[in-house]
């Protein structure tokens, strides 16, 4: 009995053991993560207290205790758009499209303080401008108009005759605001308002005043396209304050470091001068007419230079050079475009994902980040670079290229109708690049505005490819030695030159993916569709009913992802036909959201229709961008991937070719060169071959079990060359 029970106990112990490493595998799966990669950037202004500095956008907040070099994001309310803040001694209240709240810990938690504020204060737009007076109340403004607090914003009174104030400055003996009608003044701290007779205030003006400061015994007035105007008698009267500065005024009146700056287009910042009140080019101006500025503390001014893309750096010797602040991942991204590369493509140019997937750069040579011309930096919407080093761009004015390393571009457009102003109606807009063949017999193809174009000529001249004549063509993708391109409609290549369309749906194509037997598309406000790649059905919803819709699609062998703004979520195509709610998996975790009205999580993913796939799969990892966010990655290890490079299908650009594919004895394969190494994986991940070529482009297959395979072609220095799958028979 005793060995019997001996042996109980033993296998007690054995289940309870197991019973562990299940719970540590659930829970590692669990916490496994979305990690934010860049690139940075965003609109800021800079708020001060006690030595801290804070920076808040229209995505959170975010804190420097080192002058504004480094940067934390502290709050864990994430997604709300903070329009300002103020500081008591206990607390920082925020005015927010949620209303107003308050944080006692530094800004990492918050509290909804919107009592004796209407409901539509709370949603919406909310609450716009947050000010404290010298006595210590609170001053914020909502769409109903006004409101006051005396306990530190714990309860709200509404203003009697106050309006949706746009801004507001103290003077020594009252309040000045304006409200997009006009000046408004209070004599008595903000519990009333009385509007003014705008004495010499330009009528078509009144609407655009937006900025108002209080410098030496003056009320100062401005917005953007406006010029300046001063009052000399508490804001009941004005006059024009421009001289010295001529042009066409843009850009807000800034206050930093007790001096006034205004932005003159074509010229830059002017700054005044206090003594004799005239208006002269800042040295801002006089080192960049392109830098603008944003905040100032202890010496050290905040804002960017527009060739740059950087939208929170910094300078400390009025900005002869500009430093990058780090820490700050906010931009909006548009697209991600995966080919040899991976780019992300924003409001602020195109970004390269650099060789150890760490960061986008953010500055090529010449301090250049990918974009087509100085003035036209957002209409970036697709990069591809040639194997001999020519980058190529896809723009609203044609195609840009570069053969410089994006020193400089000249554009390409002979066949696209064109004008030399991007965007105009005369340009067809390039969405989408791929590039086919191997150098130099290679051919780019574009999808614009009014179908597909291809060069055979290094994007001298283009041809058009008859049967897409007036399509929106947006999407690349290779898939099983086929390329496919989607927009109105879904159409493939069935010879070099030649294309049919797919199936005979025109619907209007927002993101497209493949794996497998599978195309996969998603449409403004419908759920993910699919297609057999044998074409002979069209689309149909994967799974219909409230809720299900998506943004964009991205897809790796036999998973299938998509994002809304209900999260992240992944599907196996081999339910496909069957699927129901309960098989759709959310994989969102730790991604930023925010709560909608009644505790529902909000993601930040929005439709970019023409602007192209928010996902993609790349060196092993899944890629998301986000509304003012950026980029995050997770690798496809945790959905039961054991991969170490490449292998995703949505392959934008061909890099080399392997045939015949399938095979069942061996391969060509036109990259493998000289001192190039071959790696092969099998569908579990296991290596297989690795061998360095010598003296043949023929891999001997015979030696391999039948199935998928996937395969890496890497130069001596590790860079990847070429990855892709194959099939042995």
């Amino acid at each position: 009995m005793k060995s019997i029970q001996i042996q109980t106990n033993n296998f007690n112990n054995n289940i309870i053991i197991l019973f562990v490493i299940m719970l540590l595998l659930i829970s590692f799966q669990s916490k496994a993560a979305w990690t934010q990669n860049g690139p940075e950037g965003g609109s800021f202004f800079i708020k001060e207290n006690n030595g801290i500095l804070y920076s808040t956008n229209a995505i959170g907040l975010y804190k420097s205790t080192d002058n504004g070099l480094n940067w934390n994001r502290v709050s864990t309310f994430t997604g709300f758009t903070m329009n300002d803040l103020v500081f008591t001694p206990n607390k920082m209240i925020a005015s927010t499209n949620k209303g107003i709240f308050y944080s006692i810990d530094g800004g990492v938690n918050w509290v909804s303080s919107n009592q004796g504020l209407t409901n539509i204060d709370t949603t919406g737009l909310g609450t716009f401008q947050i000010f404290k007076t010298n006595s210590g109340r609170i001053i914020t403004s909502a769409i109903s108009g006004a409101y006051y607090s005396d306990n530190s914003g714990q309860n709200w009174i509404s203003s009697s005759n106050g309006s949706t104030l746009v801004a507001i400055t103290q003077t020594n003996s009252n309040l000045v605001a304006c409200d997009g009608n006009g000046v408004l003044l209070s004599i008595d701290n903000g519990t009333s308002w009385q509007s003014t007779s705008n004495t010499g205030i330009n009528p078509t003006d009144l609407s655009q005043i937006a900025n108002l400061f209080y410098l030496n015994n003056s009320v100062y007035a401005g917005g953007q396209g406006i010029g300046v105007y001063k009052s000399s008698d508490n804001g009941n009267t004005w006059q024009a304050h421009n001289n010295g500065m001529s042009g066409v005024f843009y850009g807000n009146l800034l206050q930093l470091n007790n001096k006034l700056y205004k932005g003159v287009s074509q010229q830059g910042i002017y700054e005044l001068d206090n003594s004799t009140n005239i208006w002269s080019l800042s040295s801002f101006a006089q080192n960049n007419i392109n830098a603008y500025i944003s905040g100032y503390y202890n010496g050290r001014y905040f804002g960017a230079v527009t060739l740059l893309h950087d939208d929170l750096m910094f300078t400390d010797n009025n900005g002869q050079t500009w430093q990058n602040t780090n820490g700050i991942k906010t931009m909006n991204v548009r697209k991600l475009s995966a080919s040899s590369n991976l780019y992300t493509l924003g409001d602020l140019g195109g970004f390269l994902l650099d060789t150890n997937q760490l960061a986008f750069n953010r500055n090529t040579p010449s301090n250049q980040n990918y974009s087509a011309n100085t003035y036209y930096q957002s209409g970036v919407n697709d990069i591809k670079k040639r194997s001999n080093g020519t980058i190529y761009l896809a723009t609203a004015g044609g195609v840009w290229k570069s053969i410089n390393n994006g020193a400089s571009y000249t554009q390409s457009y002979n066949g696209l109708p064109f004008s030399t102003s991007p965007g105009t109606s005369n340009t067809y807009t390039v969405y989408d690049m791929f590039i086919s063949g191997t150098f130099p017999n290679d051919t780019l193809l574009v999808g614009t505005t009014n179908g597909i174009y291809y060069s055979t000529d290094d994007a001298q001249t283009f041809t058009q490819v008859p049967s897409t004549n007036g399509k929106l063509m947006i999407h690349f993708l290779k898939h099983q030695g086929i390329l496919y391109c989607a927009g109105t409609g879904v159409f493939k290549r069935t010879s070099p030159n030649n294309w049919s369309q797919f199936t005979t749906s025109n619907i209007g194509v927002s993101s497209f993916a493949a794996a497998g037997d599978y195309l996969f598309i998603t449409a403004n406000n419908s759920p993910v569709k699919y297609a057999h790649v044998n074409g002979l059905t069209n689309f149909a919803n994967i799974i219909t009913g409230s809720g299900n819709f998506a943004y964009s699609v991205a897809a790796y062998d036999t998973l299938v992802f998509y994002c809304s703004n209900n999260g992240v979520f992944k599907l196996n195509t081999t339910l496909l036909g069957s699927v129901t709610q309960t098989d759709l998996v959310q994989v969102a975790d730790n991604l930023p959201y925010y709560f909608n009205p009644g505790n529902v999580k909000q993601y930040s993913y929005l439709n970019s229709i023409l602007a192209g796939n928010k996902m993609a799969v790349f060196n092993g990892k899944l890629w998301l961008g986000t509304n003012g966010m950026s980029t995050f990655y997770r690798s496809l290890n945790d959905f039961g991937y054991s991969l170490t490079v490449g292998g995703e299908d949505d392959m934008r650009q061909e890099q080399g070719v392997v045939y015949p594919n399938p095979s069942n004895d061996k391969i060509t394969m036109t990259n493998f060169t000289i001192g190039s190494n071959l790696t092969i994986y099998n569908s579990v991940g296991q290596l297989v071959l690795n061998m360095t070529y010598t003296n043949s482009n023929i891999v001997d297959l015979n030696k391999l079990n039948a199935g998928l395979y996937t395969y890496s072609i890497t130069d001596n220095k590790q860079n990847v060359i070429d990855n892709g799958k194959f099939i042995k028979e």
